[in-house]
Formats: C-alpha cells, structure tokens, sequence
C-alpha cells in the first residue's frame, strides 16, 4: 500500500481509508509505529475484513470515526471528511 510511502505527511493530518480495509490496516501498523493522525476516518465496504480492521481502529488509541455496519466505502469517508472540513451539505 501507498500510505508506508506517505507516512511522514501522516502526522497532524486526517487521514481518510474508504473502501479497502488493508489500506486501514496499514494505516492503524503506521500509528503502532508511532506515527500520529490527528484523525482517521475508517469506513471499508464489505464484508471481508472491515469488520476486523474496524476492530483494531477501535483499539488503536487514535482519534477516529468510523462506520459500525457494513455498508461504507469512499462515498461515506469523503463524506465524514467533508463535513468535518464544513464543505457538506447540511
């Protein structure tokens, strides 16, 4: 995955993982690394998997948001991103 090559812009910044849950897996290896997100924002679509990762977002000790139910994906993330930015519609 592509967040490794990343991490050092991870600090600080929201970081948004929509659809894979291994792209929110590797994000949740980085923070046990010690890099610090101000925020992830985990919502994997499916069944395989995103229930697992969700798992260990709850348990990462960072701040997150995230989907309890299967349904998700990149729609969800950047909509939870662009409300919190303040750019979703009401």
């Amino acid at each position: 995955m592509q967040f490794a090559l990343a991490a050092n812009t991870l600090p600080g910044n929201i970081v948004v993982v929509g659809n894979a849950p291994t792209a929110l897996e590797e994000v949740i290896n980085l923070v046990e690394q010690g890099v610090k997100p101000a925020l992830i924002i985990g919502t994997p679509v499916g069944f395989v998997d995103a229930a697992e990762s969700k798992a260990r977002l709850l348990g990462s000790g960072s701040s997150f948001h995230y989907n309890d139910r299967p349904p998700g994906g990149k729609c969800c993330g950047c909509g939870c991103g662009q409300r919190l930015a303040g750019t979703g519609a009401g």
